[in-house]
């Protein structure tokens, strides 16, 4: 008896934790990011992936990577444009205890701008101080493909080429209003 409550508790914490939109181990990933890891990227190598179900596609001019920073000064925000570096159709996924619907994802990186000013911030970070970052990926959606209300979606980060890509958001499910 023991051991089926044990093993029906563990199936549960699995799948609640399999259910999680931002997962643990992103944060856990993230924890020791300071000052000296900001200011050791390389601009050129961040990547983001954004995963959207089919027929919502993303619209890249408008897509932006935005970094958030608590310093000595206050808040400061800054965002940064992207560009498409691939688009890659991914098939419809059957597995014994979900589906995934056919998706696409776009792999994003720094325009050239967008890299002049990161490292711009990398430069000022030693007077600002910063106590705590925040990476965000602001993804706008072309309102053509927006034929439901809700809209399915996956953000990944890479923040250096020798790890590998955090999940921001995980098959997220967001509703979507179209205006006039």
């Amino acid at each position: 008896m023991r051991s089926l409550l044990f093993f029906m508790c563990l199936f549960l914490i699995t799948m609640i934790s399999g259910c999680a939109n931002i997962p643990v181990a992103t944060l856990f990933e993230l924890r020791s990011f300071d000052e000296n890891a900001f200011v050791a990227l390389k601009p050129e190598d961040i990547r983001t992936k954004i995963q959207l179900d089919a027929p919502v596609e993303v619209n890249i001019d408008e897509t932006r990577l935005s970094l958030q920073l608590e310093t000595n000064k206050g808040e400061r925000h800054f965002t940064y444009p992207l560009i498409l570096v691939a688009e890659t159709k991914l098939a419809e996924e059957e597995t014994w205890f979900s589906s995934m619907p056919a998706r696409t994802e776009y792999e994003l990186a720094l325009a050239p701008d967008g890299i002049k000013a990161f490292n711009a911030v990398q430069a000022s970070i030693q007077s600002d101080k910063p106590t705590n970052f925040e990476f965000s990926v602001n993804a706008k959606l072309k309102e053509h493909s927006l034929i439901n209300s809700e809209v399915v979606l996956t953000i990944l980060l890479k923040l250096t080429t020798e790890k590998e890509y955090l999940t921001l958001i995980d098959r997220a499910t967001i509703e979507v209003s179209q205006s006039d």
